[in-house]
């Protein structure tokens, strides 16, 4: 019983970590018509390790280099 249930834990990692993030093809097709992606962020880290880190800023900068139609 305790295999089958490290099995079914270990089957659902695996699939976990196959779903997260963006698909390739989504991926090559920003690169296609995205460039000079620069990214800047602003955070908080504090002392005691058991607080969170606050996030303060996010700015993305792009050069769209090949502007698409709208999608439905």
């Amino acid at each position: 019983m305790f295999s089958l249930l490290l099995m079914a834990l270990a089957a659902a990692s695996s699939t976990d970590s196959v779903d997260r993030g963006v698909s390739e093809a989504l991926a090559r097709e920003r690169s296609a018509i995205l460039a000079a992606v620069r990214y800047e962020v602003a955070f908080t880290i504090p002392l005691d390790r058991q607080q969170p880190v606050q996030g303060r800023t996010l700015l993305i900068r792009t050069t769209l280099t090949a502007p698409q139609p709208p999608r439905d």
